[in-house]
C-alpha cells in the first residue's frame, strides 16, 4: 500500500507530496524506499535533493542505494511519470 501511495504522490509531481516522500525514504521496505527516492528526484527541487543526499548517506540497501543515485545525477522533472 505504501508503495502504491509514492507511486500516485511522485506522479503528482507537488510539493503536497513532498513530506510523505522524505517519511518513506526511512519506510523499513527497501521497495518503498526506492518508489520514494524516484519521486522525490521527479520533484527535483533543492529539498528533495538534498533529502536524497541525506538518505544516501545512511542506506545500506544496494538497490536503493542505485535509485538515490539515479535520482540525484538525473533529477526528471514533473512531467516524467515514475512507473
Amino acid at each position: 500500500l505504501q508503495r502504491n501511495a509514492a507511486v500516485v504522490l511522485g506522479n503528482l509531481a507537488s510539493a503536497e507530496g513532498f513530506p510523505a516522500h522524505v517519511s518513506a525514504l526511512s519506510d523499513p521496505d527497501p521497495v518503498v524506499r526506492s518508489y520514494a527516492a524516484r519521486a522525490l528526484g521527479r520533484l527535483a527541487t533543492k529539498p528533495a535533493l538534498t533529502a536524497l543526499r541525506d538518505r544516501l548517506r545512511e542506506e545500506a540497501h544496494e538497490s536503493v542505494r542505485r535509485e538515490l543515485l539515479a535520482a540525484l545525477q538525473k533529477p526528471s522533472g514533473p512531467k516524467s511519470p515514475i512507473w
